[in-house]
């Protein structure tokens, strides 16, 4: 099964508004035979700029293709398409994650196989460009800015430093803009603010963000960040 099939399977192709017509051929994106599908004409728009995943020499695209791309997911205003969502895909479920849901997503995965995209646009398709997941220990999370390779391990090593600079400073619990002792910007690029890194400590600070820098302008620190989440000791 192909992770195109894999997200479909959750998906109702009565929502789908272009037609789904017989096709003896093969589908554009995964190759394989499919006898009903929908026309590339009615699929792929003027706006589409992931020519490299149409792979396969084919004026067709699978059903499961076509819930991918199109606005297929009943919303308050009518129907949006999975490019607007973050996203797990387990056997039993596909289930539209909230930013703030995401890490924690992560950190209790269990079962297997599944796909996880995240964007942060809201306005790049993920699923034809997704990995369906056998492995909980390193995994991929498709995004909108390209695949993340997860190592658990990794992970788990370096998220208690990037909870402890993004938690909220100690006194200011109550306040209403709730201030952390480190910014998103200051955990990827590092701080030269002495107010915030004296407020911290400066002997912890020097030697917790040497633990950082060893992953900054990387897919995978950018990824953590983007989901952090504010704590509180309140």
């Amino acid at each position: 099964m192909t992770s195109i099939e894999f997200i479909a399977q959750h998906l109702n192709p009565k929502n789908l508004k272009i037609p789904i017509i017989e096709s003896n051929t093969i589908c554009s994106f995964t190759g394989g035979k499919i006898i009903k599908g929908v026309e590339n004409k009615n699929l792929i728009k003027k706006t589409f700029t992931d020519h490299e995943y149409l792979k396969y020499s084919s004026d067709f695209s699978s059903v499961e293709a076509a819930l991918c791309i199109e606005a297929v997911i009943p919303s308050e205003k009518g129907y949006n398409s999975l490019r607007n969502y973050s996203y797990l895909v387990t056997d039993t479920e596909l289930k539209l994650l909230k930013r703030e849901e995401t890490l924690d997503t992560i950190l209790s995965l269990k079962d297997t196989p599944f796909v996880l995209c995240v964007t942060y646009s809201n306005k790049k398709h993920t699923a034809y460009k997704s990995t369906l997941n056998y492995n909980i220990e390193k995994f991929v999370v498709t995004t909108d800015l390209g695949d993340v390779v997860i190592e658990r391990k990794k992970l788990q090593s370096i998220l208690p430093t990037l909870q402890k600079w993004y938690n909220v400073v100690e006194g200011k619990e109550n306040t209403s803009t709730q201030p952390t002792y480190f910014t998103k910007a200051e955990i990827l690029n590092g701080s030269d603010n002495i107010h915030r890194i004296r407020q911290y400590g400066i002997e912890k600070y020097y030697r917790e963000n040497a633990e950082i820098e060893k992953y900054r302008n990387t897919a995978f620190l950018n990824l953590i960040v983007h989901i952090l989440n504010k704590k509180s000791n309140a």
